[in-house]
């Protein structure tokens, strides 16, 4: 039981962030080509400020089950940080959440806060 209450409390005590790939933490969004894509350095790098800060991320893509193996050796490639890698994401037209947060505005406010 006291067990369950130390990872308990551990997870609620950790920032969780949720990060999409293509568009965020890739230049690109169209294509098939995963392997080609273009890594966001700037992304990548506050993502790794965060992980020093003692956040959890999940990487949340719409990529297909079929693709796992290639996006997680493309995403080791590029140094990604990530606690999991959660694919088949739906598609939608716009998201609406009182928690999102657009990846442009999200590194201009890192960058100020920093």
């Amino acid at each position: 039981m006291e067990d369950r209450e130390k990872l308990y409390n551990k997870i609620r005590t950790s920032r969780l962030y949720y990060f999409d790939i293509d568009g965020t933490i890739t230049h690109e969004t169209e294509g098939w080509e995963y392997e080609k894509r273009t890594p966001r350095i700037d992304v990548i790098d506050k993502m790794w400020v965060l992980i020093h800060k003692g956040a959890r991320i999940v990487l949340w893509t719409a990529r297909l089950e079929i693709d796992r193996v290639i996006t997680e050796k493309w995403l080791k490639e590029h140094n990604v940080p990530y606690s999991s890698l959660l694919m088949g994401k739906p598609y939608w037209d716009l998201y609406v959440c009182d928690k999102s947060v657009n990846i442009e505005q999200w590194v201009e406010d890192a960058e100020n806060n920093d």
